[in-house]
């Protein structure tokens, strides 16, 4: 508000959606595509948009099945490790690997980022084995922007 110079009533809080992120495609899926022990963008080199703050505090990952040695199902996780870089700096780094097995595969942060509106974000996976799954991988968070410019007064 204070940034904006915008009151209480000029803004709003909603939901992150893949598009904040800069991503083309609606779906809150983010297709990982990681390649084993290097760190593989996720959300690559993203300036977040004018009167736009956003803030991420979770994850959600998925396991995926794979044939394993003797064609024996196995669960692999997607992805192991988090880093997001902010304004070129690591701004955090978090280990999510055990999320894949709570129950309802999500995890939340207690230290969650925020990202200024025209601030770059890259959002980074490290996986233990090679990975091209979709739709396994979703980024949680919200949204603070002046009214108007996606949900209406």
């Amino acid at each position: 508000m204070r940034e904006l110079n915008l009151s209480e009533s000029e803004i709003v809080v909603r939901d992150l959606r893949p598009a904040d992120l800069g991503q083309s495609s609606t779906s809150p899926d983010y297709n990982v595509g990681l390649t084993a022990l290097t760190w593989t963008p996720i959300v690559n080199n993203v300036t977040i948009s004018d009167n736009r703050f956003i803030g991420i505090n979770g994850f959600m990952i998925k396991h995926s099945s794979t044939a394993g040695a003797g064609s024996v199902e196995v669960d692999v996780p997607v992805v192991e490790q988090i880093r997001v870089t902010r304004k070129g700096t690591t701004a955090r780094y978090w280990q999510v690997k055990q999320i894949g097995y709570f129950e309802n595969n999500v995890g939340y942060c207690d230290d969650p980022v925020t990202v200024d509106q025209n601030t770059t974000i890259t959002i980074e996976g490290l996986a233990r084995t090679a990975s091209s799954l979709a739709g396994k991988f979703d980024i949680l968070g919200v949204v603070v922007e002046k009214k108007g410019i996606l949900t209406s007064p």
